[in-house]
């Protein structure tokens, strides 16, 4: 992640980001964790439930965002691309399960 200051909306998801990280490393089960991230959603969202659907959607592109940096670093760790492979596995098996 850059150094960039972060505004008070964004330091709000990326706590979240963290939080539903720790929590999923911590071994919380995926209902707990959509309700964290629900709650806390609704919170960053001022209460707003139209607001939510923005927020989540942040959420997501904030994830990602981390992703691709982890996968870079992966990527110049190991030499080559098995973050690309990685992908490009993990896509094959999702494809699989929309058939």
């Amino acid at each position: 992640m850059s150094r960039k200051q972060l505004s008070p909306e964004g330091s709000e998801i990326t706590a979240l980001i963290v939080a539903l990280a720790a929590g999923k490393r911590a071994g919380m089960t995926p209902e707990q964790l959509a309700r964290m991230t629900g709650e806390h959603a609704l919170q960053i969202a001022g209460g707003d439930p139209r607001q939510v659907v923005r927020v989540l959607g942040r959420v997501i592109g904030e994830q990602n965002g981390f992703l691709v940096q982890a996968l870079d670093k992966w990527n110049e760790a190991a030499g080559g691309d098995p973050a690309g492979e990685w992908l490009v596995s993990v896509g094959a098996v999702a494809a699989r399960g929309r058939e």
